[in-house]
């Protein structure tokens, strides 16, 4: 798959997004454990989550993209009268 048509999947706007909302997260949950007193581990645990997350997604696109393949296009539809 070249990089034009990966920057024009949806896969791809959606990942950038994933990403975009994970990094806000962790920004937060890094600003607030100090004060709210949470565990050390909290952002590693996070982290774990969100990659278990990404792993799924990941799958469920690869699924998605291999049924979307199988079916074939049709061409315009022949009129019998």
């Amino acid at each position: 798959m070249n990089l034009n048509k990966l920057q024009k999947s949806n896969i791809f706007k959606f990942l950038s997004s994933y990403f975009a909302f994970v990094f806000i997260v962790l920004q937060v949950v890094d600003i607030l454990s100090e004060p709210f007193s949470f565990s050390n581990n909290v952002i590693t645990y996070l982290v774990y989550v969100f990659a278990i997350i990404l792993v799924l997604i990941i799958l469920i696109a690869i699924k998605a993209d291999k049924k979307i393949k199988n079916i074939e296009p049709t061409g315009k539809k022949s009129q019998n009268r």
